[in-house]
């Protein structure tokens, strides 16, 4: 069971009645006990009209990793098992480098429904961070006094370090796009020898090279080792490649 602030107010609003009733010749303290007990039977009787805190059903929706230092958003899901519609607020119990906001989760579930909540999360540290329950209220309708239960909901969230240098990866990509394929490449000259065995890749980088707007000079040599070009200026056939 808990209180609200509105049952402080209710109690503090007695000073009316007590002021009245006086002035028309009551007894202070019958007419303080009076209006005490009208608001003990009012915060029992809203107490009795709330939802069952424990017929609850709560999982969450979390990415299995984040990073160190950036936001994320999850959601947290709570299911009314009971008969009667649940006014809850409900606290996600993380570790505090968690960055869970200090505030309770509000949500009015019908019964036998479910209804879902955002919930933040700002990592601040690297590693397993962990939630190992929940803590359920569940308010009456005069919004006095309620239920509370605590309910075990294990989560894990692992926490990798930041990526800082992700404001460089828009740049990076677009570097990449300018080297993808040839384009912007000068003119290329490839000499290829039809008896050795890269002579495919050879054919293939030519023509690869002549799709993306290059001039492609592709010279055959017949009969050849891999590298005859080496042999310049003792054998013909690489003078002449060269």
């Amino acid at each position: 069971m808990y209180v609200t602030g509105r049952s402080a107010l209710l109690v503090a609003l007695g000073v009316v009645p007590v002021i009245l009733f006086t002035a028309a010749g009551a007894e202070p303290w019958s007419v303080v006990g009076g209006w005490v007990l009208l608001c003990a039977g009012l915060a029992a009787a809203d107490v009795i009209l709330a939802a069952n805190a424990r017929s609850v059903d709560v999982t969450r929706a979390l990415p299995e990793r984040a990073l160190r230092d950036v936001p994320l958003t999850g959601e947290l899901r709570v299911r009314n098992l009971g008969r009667r519609t649940l006014r809850a607020q409900v606290r996600d119990a993380w570790q505090p480098t968690a960055g869970a906001p200090p505030e309770r989760l509000r949500l009015t579930v019908p019964p036998g429904e479910r209804r879902g909540a955002a919930l933040s999360l700002l990592p601040r540290r690297r590693g397993e961070l962990r939630s190992e329950f929940v803590v359920v209220r569940s308010a009456g309708p005069l919004g006095l006094a309620g239920r509370q239960a605590t309910l075990a909901a294990p989560a894990r969230l692992r926490v990798l370090p930041p990526f800082t240098s992700r404001r460089h990866l828009p740049s990076r990509l677009a570097r990449l796009r300018e080297l993808d394929g040839f384009t912007g490449f000068p003119p290329l000259f490839i000499t290829a020898s039809d008896a050795e065995s890269l002579y495919a890749d050879a054919v293939r980088l030519a023509e690869r090279a002549a799709r993306d707007g290059v001039d492609v000079t592709f010279e055959t040599v017949s009969g050849e080792q891999h590298v005859w070009p080496l042999q310049a200026g003792r054998h013909a056939p690489a003078d002449t490649s060269i």
